[in-house]
C-alpha cells in the first residue's frame, strides 16, 4: 500500500510538472525511450501520466476505503492517483465501487440527512462522469476504439469451445502490420480467450469467483469491480492478476486469523482461571488438581 501511494505521489508530481512547463514532448519522450508508458495532454490542456502498473492503484484505493471506511490523505493521494491516469476503464471502476458501496450502506428504514446530501453529490458526479464518458468515445471513434474492434474480430476467429492452444499465433496480425507472434492487445481477454476458447476462461473465472467466494460476498463484489475495469485493457492475466487476488484474500484471512488467535488466547485465560492447584505430596510443589481431588 505505501509504494502504491508513493507511486501515486510519483505521477502526480509528473503532471503538475507538465502544467508548470506547458508541454508534454519530453515527458512522453522519457516514458517511451525507457518503456515506462506514455504521458501526454488530453483536449490540450489535462494531463496523463500512464504508467506501467498504474491498474494496482484503482485496487490500492478500493482495498484501502474498504477497509478504513473513511476519507483520509493516503485515499485522497490514491484517487488523485487514478485520477491523473486518467484511464476510462480505471475511473469506471472506481465510480461503480463507491456508487455500489454507499448504497448498500443505506438503511431505508433510517434514512439521515449527510446520507441524503452525499446521495446527490453522487449523482451530480456521476453526471459529469457520464458527460466526460461521451466525450472520450467521441475523442477515441477514430483510433482506439475502431482498433479494439478490429482486434476482436480476429480475436474471435478461433475454436469457440478449446481456442487454438496456449502461446498461439495470430497470424491476421500482419493485417494490422503486427508480428504474428504479438501478445499484446488492448481487449487482452479476448486473446486468452482465443488460446483456450470459452471452456478454459469459463474454468478460470469459476476457479478465481469461488475462491473470493469463499472469503464472502464482499470480496467478491471487489474482484468483480476488479474484472470489470480491467477487462477493456491489457491489464488482465498478468501479474496485476496474481497480486489483486492475493491482496483480497488477505483482506478477509489477515483479520480473521487475528480474531481467531485472540479468541484462543481468551479461552486459554479463562480456562487458567478456572484451575485449582494443591500441593504435591511427594515433592511439596503446587501442582494441577486431579479430578478426584
Amino acid at each position: 500500500m505505501i509504494l502504491s501511494v508513493a507511486k501515486s505521489v510519483y505521477i502526480i508530481s509528473i503532471a503538475i510538472k507538465m502544467v508548470i512547463e506547458g508541454t508534454y514532448i519530453p515527458f512522453r519522450q522519457w516514458a517511451q525511450i525507457n518503456n515506462y508508458g506514455d504521458a501526454y495532454f488530453v483536449y490540450g490542456f489535462l494531463p496523463r501520466v500512464q504508467l506501467y502498473g498504474n491498474a494496482l492503484l484503482v485496487f490500492a484505493f478500493v482495498i484501502r476505503f474498504y477497509k478504513t471506511k473513511k476519507i483520509d490523505i493516503c485515499n485522497i493521494i490514491l484517487l488523485l492517483g487514478v485520477c491523473t491516469a486518467g484511464n476510462f476503464s480505471f475511473l469506471l471502476g472506481v465510480v461503480v465501487f463507491l456508487a455500489g458501496y454507499f448504497l448498500l450502506s443505506i438503511d431505508p428504514k433510517r434514512i439521515q440527512p449527510w446520507k441524503v446530501m452525499v446521495l446527490i453529490v453522487l449523482v451530480i458526479l456521476l453526471s459529469i462522469f457520464s458527460y466526460y464518458a461521451f466525450l472520450e468515445m467521441g475523442r477515441k471513434t477514430d483510433t482506439g476504439n475502431a482498433l479494439k474492434i478490429r482486434q476482436i474480430k480476429m480475436l474471435l476467429d478461433t475454436n469457440l469451445l478449446f481456442g487454438k492452444g496456449i502461446a498461439s499465433e495470430v497470424e491476421a496480425n500482419v493485417l494490422l502490420g503486427r508480428l504474428a507472434n504479438a501478445n499484446y492487445y488492448e481487449m487482452q481477454t479476448f486473446y486468452i480467450f482465443y488460446q483456450i476458447g470459452a471452456i478454459g476462461i469459463g474454468l478460470f473465472y469459476y476457479i478465481t469467483l469461488s475462491l473470493c467466494k469463499k472469503y464472502g460476498n464482499n470480496i467478491l463484489g471487489l474482484y468483480i469491480i476488479y474484472l470489470l475495469y480491467t477487462f477493456f485493457n491489457p491489464y488482465c492475466f498478468d501479474t496485476t492478476q496474481m497480486i489483486s487476488i492475493v491482496l483480497l484474500i488477505n483482506i478477509k484471512g489477515a483479520p480473521g486469523y487475528a480474531k481467531n488467535y485472540c479468541n484462543y488466547n481468551s479461552l486459554l485465560s479463562s480456562q487458567r482461571k478456572r484451575r485449582k492447584y494443591c500441593i504435591n505430596s511427594q515433592s511439596g510443589r503446587y501442582d494441577l488438581c486431579s479430578r478426584q481431588q
